[in-house]
């Protein structure tokens, strides 16, 4: 009977906490993305800028006439093609069926269809929207984005400044990869500072494949149905011809390519997106919680035993039927600035206006260690300097406010 009792009451007090520990129990997916830290922080620090301009698209091989005038506005694209170990990360290891394994060898042997599925999930496990180039940014990066993008030279090899320079010393080809991918980052890069644009893996682009028109087009994204997706710069296995940077191929999307990766590409805008977890109760109630990483939790038989500041809970793990997480934009969510936007100020500086007397601006790195912090006077603006900080992503919270930082 005593046994009984201690059971309802414990029952009991779990059902009427069931809120504040689901809110904790959603933090465990964040804390577990802390563990692969170096990883994810790595992937953001390597993401160059590439301010927009116009260009001629399109070059002498049949694939790509005719030349036309392209206009493409500014984003941010990998200075690496995507590695195995991030692959692994993303997808599971049974998921990496690349031709020759190694952490940083570019993950290929792929289809379109796994690339983007592995983009979707990689971009809900960041909350940043990351995705596959569209074609056009792939070529106007490739020859080397406003300083390159409409030289004759900069067609045949990405990096390339003039004829005199070997296509050797900047892309594994046919003739010197001895017929096996290499790791990413060992040839020289482009005007760009990005890698591997020719040769090594081709990489998919998110376009579907279809022939050029003369027409100039502005931020042009292939058409809303085909046959083949594109991939471009040719790879380990192709002639230098076929590596050039306006030369262009398509395959089914499902069918997978032996010598084809990818490269991530990102929006310039200050998406705001928040990570949530959404539980459906046993009597179908729904509920969302904005996530936090002060959570730690370990399963004990029937119960989940949460573990945050000074609270213990035992939370019963048959009061819940569904769990899953969302990305959800909003005003007051997680906004990803990237210090590329706050050079464009003039400074590395953060700038927050009105705030309430003793408001606190902190920094935080992305495991939620204090870094920086600062009061503000009430009325007054803040300001704060990321000068000292080391690259990475950092997490900033001041008064409601909360956002995240990657510092290059």
């Amino acid at each position: 009977m005593k046994k009984d009792y201690r059971r309802h009451l414990r029952k009991a007090l779990v059902r009427a906490m069931l809120p504040a520990v689901l809110c904790l129990f959603g933090a465990l997916n964040a804390q577990a993305q802390n563990d692969t830290n170096d990883l994810i922080t790595e992937m953001f620090r390597n993401m160059v800028y590439v301010k927009g301009g116009t260009f001629t698209m399109g070059g002498s091989d049949a694939s790509s006439l005719p030349e036309h005038e392209v206009e493409v506005s500014s984003f941010y694209i990998s200075k690496y093609e995507v590695t195995q170990d991030l692959w692994e990360y993303v997808m599971g290891s049974d998921a990496n069926t690349s031709t020759t394994k190694g952490a940083n060898l570019p993950v290929d042997n792929l289809c379109w269809d796994e690339a983007q599925k592995f983009v979707s999930k990689l971009a809900e496990i960041t909350g940043y929207p990351l995705r596959l180039p569209y074609e056009a940014e792939w070529e106007f990066a490739a020859r080397g984005g406003v300083k390159g993008a409409n030289s004759n030279v900069g067609q045949t090899c990405s990096g390339r400044e003039d004829y005199s320079q070997d296509v050797h010393d900047y892309a594994w080809i046919y003739t010197n990869s001895e017929r096996t991918i290499h790791p990413v980052g060992q040839k020289k890069p482009n005007q760009l500072g990005l890698y591997d644009m020719t040769g090594n893996a081709a990489e998919f682009c998110y376009d579907w494949y279809a022939e050029y028109t003369s027409d100039k087009a502005v931020n042009p994204h292939g058409p809303s149905e085909g046959t083949y997706r594109v991939f471009r710069g040719g790879s380990y296995m192709h002639n230098k011809h076929q590596a050039y940077t306006t030369y262009r191929k398509g395959d089914y999307p499902d069918l997978k390519s032996y010598y084809v990766g990818l490269r991530l590409a990102m929006e310039t805008d200050e998406y705001l997106v928040q990570r949530k977890l959404v539980v459906t109760a046993v009597d179908g109630t729904r509920s969302e919680f904005i996530l936090n990483n002060t959570a730690k939790a370990k399963v004990y038989g029937e119960f989940l035993v949460v573990k945050a500041e000074n609270m213990e809970v035992e939370f019963l793990l048959d009061q819940v039927k569904n769990v899953r997480y969302e990305n959800v934009v909003d005003p007051t969510g997680i906004a990803p600035i990237f210090s590329d936007r706050l050079k464009k100020e003039g400074k590395d500086i953060i700038n927050l206006n009105n705030l309430p007397k003793d408001t606190n601006l902190s920094v935080y790195s992305i495991d939620g260690k204090l870094i920086l912090q600062q009061s503000a006077v009430e009325g007054k603006s803040l300001s704060l300097s990321l000068q000292a900080l080391e690259a990475g992503v950092y997490v900033v919270k001041a008064d409601n406010m909360t956002f995240k930082i990657v510092k290059r």
